[in-house]
């Protein structure tokens, strides 16, 4: 940016005689350009933070089972609802919506939690157990 400046003005600045018209018009010139430069670089920032804020705004979770199914890696956003988290995974396991509890770190999920309010990291497990029913009374 400094060479920009330096060649649109170096004309005007080196001789003493010229006007001051001139010398204002060049200045005015080189701030419209320092201002343009700035504008584009801004863009150019906004759009990285846009694309850094998105990718942390994501994290990968991974879902195991107690049941002897594969584990299953998920990528969601960070305010998603864990209840359609849990949903989901259901659903492609085929099964009720009452069939795992889901823990982190031995807690049971809430649904209406969200990986933020449970500060999850990128990586982080959850257990999917098959609800226990029933049982008996001891005689």
């Amino acid at each position: 940016m400094g060479l920009l400046i330096t060649e649109e003005t170096s004309g005007y600045l080196e001789h003493p005689q010229e006007s001051k018209e001139k010398v204002a018009h060049c200045l005015v010139w080189s701030l419209l350009l320092i201002i343009r430069e700035k504008k584009k670089m801004s863009v150019v920032t906004a759009k990285e933070d846009r694309r850094c804020s998105d990718r942390s705004s994501r994290i990968n979770i991974k879902i195991v089972s107690n049941d002897g199914y594969d584990s299953v890696t998920v990528r969601v956003k960070r305010s998603i609802k864990m209840k359609d988290l849990m949903k989901a995974y259901n659903d492609r396991r085929s099964v009720g919506d009452n069939t795992f509890e889901f823990l982190l770190d031995g807690h049971r999920i809430q649904g209406e939690q969200t990986p933020d309010e449970l500060e999850m990291k990128d990586g982080d497990e959850i257990d999917a157990m098959v609800h226990g029913h029933g049982g008996s009374a001891i005689w």
